[in-house]
């Protein structure tokens, strides 16, 4: 090739720059009235703080009911909020909420599929004892143009079979988001720990953003009353060759007072494109 082309060619075309994105998962446990001290008046002001005290670009949140999720509103201008209660596929229920910083990420569309053989409308999965959903959002990276998925779950607390089939189905989400060739986030609470065989199935398609020698820090703390060592459960996975780690954490700050914002700790992650 005559060096004058070569020179053009190299100078024409050149890789996207990398993006850092900061992210954030959190299960922030439904406002029950029977929590008592642990009940959501009490902690909801200190998990809108930590939740706006960060860069977060994408926030994957567990178990919010609807009035959670606009109290957290509030506290979010960058942010707009997508999915949609579990029980009727509008406002009743838990939901699997993300919120996007939209001065970093263009939404481009998103899904809900409930976790069950009949994944379009809401209904319970085999031995679920709830009704269990993935938001499945696709987003654009203004920064470069690229696009990704995340995917925000939380699995069943009880069921085997449909944490084992939550896994199959994800799988299959995630191997069809990669076919296209997407980044992936999967963010949430699967009930299961890193060596449990539905989480493994995730491990054969992406990667986690755990770094090892962390791997033992645990995320669910049952509001301080669970046995040490506390599980980790709560996860961010990544598509293995498309990201890399910069930064992880379990965020175990306790309130001024002394208690947790939440039966589980928020885990956040930076990560930056390849």
């Amino acid at each position: 090739m005559h060096p004058l082309l070569l020179l053009l060619l190299t100078t024409w075309w050149s890789p996207p720059p990398a993006q850092e994105l900061d992210v954030i998962t959190w299960n922030i446990r439904y406002a029950n009235e029977e929590d008592g001290p642990d009940r959501w008046e009490l902690r909801r002001d200190h998990v809108a703080g930590v939740l706006a005290s960060g860069r977060y670009a994408v926030i994957a949140v567990q178990e919010g009911l609807i009035g959670q999720l606009r109290f957290l509103d509030g506290y979010l201008p960058r942010h707009r909020r997508f999915g949609v209660g579990r029980e009727d596929g509008m406002e009743r229920g838990e939901f699997c909420a993300v919120f996007v910083d939209t001065t970093v990420l263009e939404p481009l569309d998103v899904r809900t599929r409930w976790l069950a053989p009949d994944g379009d409308h809401p209904g319970k999965g085999w031995d679920a004892a709830c009704e269990r959903v993935v938001t499945n959002m696709r987003l654009r990276l203004r920064s470069t143009g690229d696009t990704l998925t995340v995917l925000n779950t939380h699995w069943d607390h009880e069921g085997r079979e449909a944490r084992a089939q939550s896994a199959r189905i994800i799988e299959e989400l995630v191997r069809a988001e990669h076919a296209l060739g997407r980044r992936v986030l999967v963010m949430g609470d699967l009930n299961a720990t890193p060596d449990d065989p539905a989480v493994q199935r995730l491990h054969s398609v992406l990667a986690d953003a755990c770094p090892r020698h962390l791997d033992g820090t645990g995320t669910f703390n049952a509001f301080g009353t669970a046995t040490e060592p506390y599980r980790r459960i709560d996860h961010i996975l990544h598509s293995i060759d498309r990201w890399v780690p910069m930064d992880y954490a379990v965020m175990q700050q306790p309130m001024p007072e002394g208690r947790f914002p939440s039966d589980h700790f928020p885990v956040s992650a930076r990560l930056r494109t390849r």
